[in-house]
């Protein structure tokens, strides 16, 4: 019987009959102008005949990738699935194969292609409740009324797209998937038709997103508002998925930039695994477009940033693909993995279209990046740009595009349509940062009368809201808002990078940006996030939703602000968004940081602590310093800075020059980032400071003056990581990247913190205080598989071991551990540590501090940081002229304010110090300790003899040999894989009971921290758990993996 049936289900799972393969949307061309980009259809059905291969079982089979509907018309929809036999993508690459002429495809290759077609049946069935798609999902009534069959094979990657028709306007319905002839059903999908042109509809809610860059953190976005589900249709506005190879704990798969068809197919399959994009996906209909980086970053028709037309680039840009062809890649991966309608493309990639809304609106979407644009900034010719600003034949959309363009907006109008809505990639309005879309579709706008224009916009990662406006040719009131011809809502991203500042400084950067651009109203560069537009007859009301961390995933949702559009008044309401706004900058208004916050979840609001949720990430050691009631300090940006003369520079230009070292900082993280991969593991983060400051030279935006203070200052980053600028490696700059949110400092000391975490241990387990350990040896056989010796000779048997000694330890002892896997061994040597030492000064008075500041200690006037740049006039103490930096402790708020400053060295400055200090005691340690330091504390505003040292103290751990006789792990140039070294000791050796823990194998976002160290604890208790196959006592979700392989 089995048998038997097993040969009838494969006999019917593998007729492919050509219709159903006709079925599947993603065998069609994406262009009806290019039949021959799509699949012969024929030749698969032939094929699989020929083979006579046994098809996949549906047991062998799964909906891998959910479920996903889109572009919603009155009578239609299109669905979306993946059915295969795993997550991984196809490999098949016979829809672009390589020699054959451009969208085109022959026959024989595709004869001899090994494809199992699998048999896929669909439903569509009336949702419960039509409209409101919020009760609608699994309470269907299970009639169906449109379904259908289609076949899909690895050629497609196995996925499915179809049309389902026959549906009535403005309805919602349930969708679903089932393999043929079985029970294996994909989840149940929601979704909604549009209204009928001609339809009286009352109002639209359109939720808006872009810029979802996998690595960059969790979609919380997308989950807050599937799960509110306040909207009837998403609307996307590009970089859906991003084509670098960023690291981290949700690092880039595949781990390179894309070229290929296989590398596009993976990186859509990598994010369709995020639960929150499918939840997203699974209940609403979607209206996506693309931006640049579903291609290649600063995408034009003749090229990207990193890759252009010509055989210089083709040979050493990538893997020997041209940019055609990379294109070609990427939309065949696009239209595969989006349930896009597969438009007429008009001799190009089209993908703008036009969704005509009943008599409410017309939702016209637009291709500002792909289609026909002219040659772009690609971060190496804005000279060139500059140039070409005004030249005639420039273009965004080319001329088919714009024409096209010009004809909606007016039939739109012509038809009386309330509101034309236009998605688009860039910002439209004419602010400072934006070149803004060029004068001709102003000029049509003008010319013809066409009012009610709402533009939304994405790409910035940022917030604006803006009057639409052409600045400079026509008159405007920036109070009233007279003289403007519409409104634009340009969005946040869901996950990339906005402005890092924390939020003072964001709030800051966006006064400054309304008081320089007369049609900004509003801006925020904090949040992460997404906006709700609500579209009536007599009105548009959007509301802006900010996510408040994107390091773990969570259901906060914060509001922003709110805004309203009058039917006829073609500009924001005043006040603007009612005069007050969450976060950011508004013109005319207040900013109040509430922090009232709604758990999507749970559906409960509360005023959750904002240096919880916006400041300190996933910090652990935040929520306990939370919990024990430990308090935290903040440190400012206020600094002091001496030159080389040790002359004191004034504040302003200190400041300004700390600002510029964090911007490089910023960007050369971003970089590492996402070109880790193509950066020579020779380059260090000096050289990217030294390119940065002679681009800013030639640029005009940096004297030379101001270079040098830069150049000098980047030096301070050998405080966080222990050695010196020049030898910190830029290709793994990004593992130094800490854990997201502001720099915390605990004013006192670690004891609740400690009594915390040390509590179940000291009452718990044995602890054998000063015994040294000699030897970790796996065991064959025996009851227990590991042996520990002491130094002593003593033996003790245990389960498992967990090896958290330093780097410096492991470096010098990795025979004491038997045995040690290779890679391991490796690793150990290839990890570099920091000589990071502190010096504390106790003084009289903080003579430093001005009486002024002093009265208002703890807040932004106090000085934190004294930065001395390479001192020429210590050299009896310090010939090699070592830099130094300390903060104050007389910036803490009171009644923690101490008359302290805790110097900070590192490198050779620090072996010195700690070499020659060993041997001394008492006062001759202080005094040595005060000739080397005095020098630069004497230069200190407000100094006198009177306010000599009380008292010293300081570290020694480089003459410690527990210490490991040096400090945090770092990552020095001529490292050859790094995050592959991390990864390998985090894994340890399982098999053999061995395990290893410490800020040395903690997710590459804790690296170096005391917070990666005790998260790195906490891994292996959970790993041990599981190894052990006592997984069931183990309670919550601990750690993430940052993708671990077994070494």
């Amino acid at each position: 019987m089995y048998v038997l049936a097993s040969l009838g289900l494969a006999t019917l799972l593998a007729l492919p009959a050509c219709a159903s393969f006709q079925g599947n949307l993603n065998y069609d061309s994406p262009s009806k102008r290019h039949p021959n980009m799509g699949i012969n259809v024929p030749v698969v059905s032939h094929r699989s005949h020929k083979r006579g291969a046994i098809a996949f079982q549906p047991s062998e089979l799964n909906f891998t990738h959910g479920v996903a509907s889109g572009d919603p018309y009155p009578d239609s929809v299109i669905l979306w699935t993946r059915v295969a036999p795993s997550l991984e993508s196809s490999d098949s690459n016979v829809t672009v194969q390589g020699t054959v002429p451009l969208y085109n495809h022959d026959t024989e290759q595709y004869i001899q292609a090994d494809a199992n077609p699998v048999c896929v049946d669909w439903k569509v069935m009336q949702a419960a409740g039509n409209s409101n798609l919020s009760t609608s999902r699994g309470a269907s009534s299970n009639m169906s009324v449109s379904s259908g069959r289609a076949y899909t094979t690895g050629d497609i990657d196995y996925t499915i797209k179809v049309e389902a028709t026959g549906l009535r306007p403005f309805t919602a319905y349930n969708y679903q998937f089932t393999v043929c002839g079985s029970n294996n059903t994909s989840p149940v999908g929601l979704t909604k038709t549009a209204p009928a042109e001609d339809a009286d509809i009352d109002q639209l809610k359109f939720a808006v997103f872009s810029c979802s860059n996998y690595p960059n953190g969790y979609f919380n976005p997308y989950g807050n508002a599937a799960r509110k589900a306040q909207h009837d249709y998403v609307v996307h506005l590009g970089d859906y998925i991003y084509e670098s190879a960023a690291q981290g704990p949700r690092a880039h798969i595949p781990p390179r930039l894309l070229f290929s068809l296989f590398d596009y197919r993976t990186r859509h399959g990598q994010y369709r695994t995020d639960p929150d994009l499918q939840l997203l996906s699974q209940d609403f209909a979607w209206i996506a477009t693309w931006d640049d980086h579903e291609v290649a970053n600063n995408g034009y028709r003749d090229g990207f940033s990193g890759l252009n037309n010509t055989e210089e680039s083709f040979r050493n840009d990538g893997p020997s693909i041209s940019v055609d062809q990379r294109k070609m890649n990427a939309v065949r991966a696009y239209f595969e993995w989006m349930p896009i309608r597969q438009v007429d493309m008009d001799d190009n990639l089209r993908i703008w279209r036009n969704f005509k809304m009943g008599k409410l609106m017309d939702f016209i979407v637009l291709d500002t990046r792909n289609y026909d644009r002219s040659i772009t900034t690609l971060g190496w010719n804005n000279d060139y740009i500059d140039l070409l600003v005004d030249d005639a034949s420039r273009t965004l959309m080319g001329s088919h595009q714009e024409n096209w363009f010009y004809r909606q907006l007016s039939e739109s109008a012509g038809r009386g349509a309330t509101w034309r809505v236009i998605g688009n990639q860039i910002i439209f309005s004419r602010i400072i940062e934006s070149f803004g879309i060029n004068g001709d579709n102003w000029n049509h706008l003008y010319d013809n009368n066409i009012g009610n224009n709402i533009f939304l916009a994405g790409d910035s990662h940022q917030n604006w809201v803006s009057d639409l406006v052409w600045l400079g040719e026509k008159e405007y009131d920036d109070t009233t808002g007279a003289g403007a011809l519409g409104v634009e809502f340009a969005g946040t991203a869901v996950s990339s990078t906005g402005n890092r500042k924390p939020i003072n400084g964001t709030d800051a950067d966006a006064r400054a940006r309304i008081d320089q651009s007369p049609v900004l109203q509003w801006q925020d560069g904090y949040y992460r996030g997404y906006f709700v537009m609500s579209v009536g007859k007599d009105r548009i009301e959007t509301q802006f939703f900010g996510s408040p961390s994107v390091a773990t995933r969570n259901a906060y949702d914060l509001p922003l602000a709110n805004f309203t559009v009058l039917a006829g008044d073609n500009r924001l309401s005043r006040p603007v968004a009612g005069g007050s706004v969450e976060s950011g900058g508004l013109r005319g208004g207040e900013v109040e940081h509430t922090n009232l916050t709604l758990n999507t979840v749970t559906g409960e609001w509360e005023y959750v602590n904002f240096d919880q949720i916006a400041s300190t990430g996933s910090n652990p050691i935040v929520h306990l310093a939370t919990e024990t009631g430990t308090p935290l300090h903040r440190w400012n940006q206020s600094t002091l800075l001496l030159d080389s003369e040790g002359r004191l520079l004034a504040t302003s230009e200190a400041n300004n020059a700390l600002k510029q070292v964090w911007e490089v900082l910023e960007d050369a993280m971003e970089h590492s980032k996402i070109s880790s991969g193509d950066i020579h593991s020779a380059a260090s983060l000096y050289t990217y400071f030294e390119t940065w400051c002679d681009q800013a030279l030639q640029c005009g935006t940096m004297t030379q003056h101001e270079a040098g203070l830069v150049l000098g200052m980047s030096q301070m980053w050998g405080a966080y990581v222990g050695d010196r600028v020049e030898v910190q490696s830029l290709k793994y700059f990004y593992l130094e990247d800490c854990i997201e949110g502001e720099d915390c400092f605990i004013p006192t000391n670690y004891e609740k913190i400690m009594a915390r975490i040390s509590s179940v241990p000291l009452t718990q387990a044995s602890i054998q205080f000063n015994t040294t350990m000699a030897c970790v040896e796996a065991l064959e056989g025996g009851p227990y598989p590991i042996c520990l010796t002491t130094s002593e000779g003593k033996k003790q048997y245990f389960d498992d071991v967990v090896v958290t000694t330093p780097l410096g330890w492991l470096k010098k002892h990795k025979e004491s551990i038997r045995p040690l896997h290779p890679r391991i061994a490796s690793a150990i040597e290839a990890i570099s540590f920091g000589r990071l030492e502190k010096v504390l000064i106790e003084f009289p008075t903080a003579f430093w501090a001005p009486a002024k500041a002093r009265l208002k200690s703890g807040t932004d006037d106090t000085v934190s940081f004294v930065h001395w740049l390479s001192p020429s006039y210590a050299s009896a103490t310090n010939p090699d002229q070592w830099r130094l930096e300390c903060v104050s402790f007389d910036a803490f708020p009171e009644p923690f304010r101490r008359n302290l400053l805790l110097f900070y060295t590192f490198g050779d400055c620090s072996t010195h110090i700690t070499t020659s200090i060993r041997e001394l005691q008492g006062k001759a340690r202080d005094g040595w300790l005060e000739r080397f330091f005095e020098p630069y504390y004497s230069r200190l505003p407000g100094y006198s003899k009177t306010c000599a040292p009380l008292r010293f103290l300081a570290t020694e751990w480089g003459n410690d040999e527990f210490a490991g006789n040096g400090s945090y792990s770092n990552f020095q140039v001529g490292m050859a894989d790094a995050a592959e070294d991390v990864k390998a000791i985090r894994h340890g050796m399982p098999e053999q009971h061995i395990w290893f823990a410490g800020e040395h194998t903690a997710p590459f976002d804790g690296l170096g921290t005391v917070a990666g160290a005790y998260t790195s604890g906490e891994h292996v208790a959970r790993r041990i758990l599981d190894n052990n196959q006592l997984a069931g006592t183990n309670k919550g979700k601990l750690y993430v993996e940052d993708s671990v392989a077994s070494p």
